[in-house]
């Protein structure tokens, strides 16, 4: 084997072209991605050459049988296919227990992707908040009203004084510009009238708190397995079930996580395309995908309908990735140190291909509602609050009731004692 060139091992994703590595700067604007950007430019450095060899497999590889065999790049080198991991992976115990790492290249927080949570979305339209069928539900009431009174008054009054006086106390009392009379259909029409304007006010103040915002389902990787465990949500993954392994989490959370994969499943895509992930997510409501934030925020940046997900980052755990290679691979110590040598420009390398800006809105703690079509209230919307008033009503007239019945018994209590006492009067 040539000593001057490296041979890396790449699992092709939509960030990474190694066809653009020999092609002239400035000649071309293919890039061959972050990745291999960077450990480009530490060959460039040793003087040495890069040569590459392609996976089948998707990721950087998973263990088969504890640490036994190996898929994808990691398979690669155990079988020393390749020297060196084009792909930056995750630091993970298994991993570094048969393979040597560089020094972290990045930094970056644990995340999750899930779509976006539909906010309740109200919009007011004050002259009209009803639909038809309930409009004609009140004005239908309204006029029973009307008619009733103005029937009441017709032999006394004749028809035009009557429909008037009628048309007039039903407005009054709709308004309560005036005391309703004491009549029974009048008690039940102001009831009435009291209930539907409850529920147009109930309608303004939803409409005033317009719009309507949705808070995160969950913050860490802690809530977010007991969300998976009870089926809330499910996994999203480019690797079967039985490869996955939890690192990043508190080793009681880890095992949770573990229970619920057995016991749930995961949604698994034999596809480790970001358009591919990104798409499911959108076309499942209850999927969680969970990489680091770097890692998300280039899927985000290529997805076109990317406004429809969510981006959360776990703030308690970091994850650190790195360039894999054989424990014996002679340039592993120079190469590491090309590789810190670089510093900040490995971030720069970042802003080059991922714009932060971009996926700003993804990352808001709060889902707004947006302007959308006015939806009308129907009759059976005010079907709730109709039962719980009905219910005061109902527990008022029969306080009513009682007091009314217990001060007759007493009022009969107190005849039948004075004339109880008239009469032993008249035997003396």
């Amino acid at each position: 084997m040539n000593s001057s060139v490296i041979r890396v091992g790449v699992s092709s994703w939509d960030q990474m072209h190694p066809e653009c590595v020999d092609l002239l700067q400035g000649k071309t604007r293919c890039r061959p991605g972050p990745e291999l950007d960077i450990l480009q430019l530490a060959a460039t450095m040793l003087n040495m050459t890069i040569s590459f060899v392609h996976s089948a497999e998707k990721g950087c590889g998973l263990s088969r049988d504890n640490g036994a065999s190996w898929t994808s790049l990691m398979g690669m080198l155990s079988r020393n296919e390749i020297d060196v991991t084009g792909n930056i992976c995750y630091l993970m115990e298994e991993r570094l227990s048969m393979f040597g790492a560089s020094r972290p290249v990045w930094y970056s927080y644990q995340a999750f992707l899930i779509k976006k949570l539909d906010p309740p979305s109200i919009r007011f339209k004050a002259q009209a908040p009803f639909d038809l069928r309930a409009w004609l539900v009140i004005i239908g009431c309204i006029v029973a009203c009307a008619v009733v009174e103005a029937a009441k008054e017709l032999p006394e009054k004749g028809a035009t004084l009557s429909i008037r006086n009628g048309i007039s106390l039903t407005w009054q009392t709709f308004m309560l510009f005036a005391r309703p009379p004491k009549e029974v259909i009048w008690i039940f029409g102001t009831f009435f009238f009291t209930l539907l304007k409850i529920y147009y006010t109930t309608y303004v103040l939803a409409s005033l708190l317009y719009p309507a915002g949705v808070q995160r389902p969950f913050t860490n990787i802690v809530e977010l397995a007991d969300l998976l465990e009870s089926g809330e949500y499910r996994l999203l993954h480019y690797h079967p079930a039985k490869f996955l392994r939890f690192e990043f989490c508190p080793p009681e959370t880890c095992l949770q996580l573990t229970r619920a994969v057995q016991s749930k499943g995961i949604y698994y895509v034999n596809d480790s395309s970001p358009h591919r992930l990104l798409q499911s997510l959108i076309d499942n409501n209850n999927l969680v995908l969970i990489s680091t934030e770097i890692t998300l925020e280039f899927y985000l940046s290529k997805f076109l309908q990317r406004d429809k997900l969510w981006l959360i980052r776990d703030n308690i755990f970091l994850q650190m990735n790195s360039y894999f290679w054989r424990l014996d691979f002679p340039m592993r110590k120079t190469l590491d140190q090309a590789l810190t040598t670089i510093g900040s420009y490995k971030m720069n390398v970042l802003k080059r291909y991922v714009d932060s800006a971009v996926t700003k809105s993804n990352k808001h703690p709060q889902v707004r509602a947006q302007v959308s079509p006015y939806t009308q209230l129907r009759a059976d919307h005010g079907k709730n609050l109709f039962i719980q008033y009905s219910v005061a009503v109902a527990i008022s007239v029969a306080v009513f009731l009682m007091e009314l019945l217990w001060a007759s018994i007493q009022k009969w209590l107190k005849y039948w004692s004075k004339k109880r006492s008239a009469g032993i009067d008249l035997t003396r």
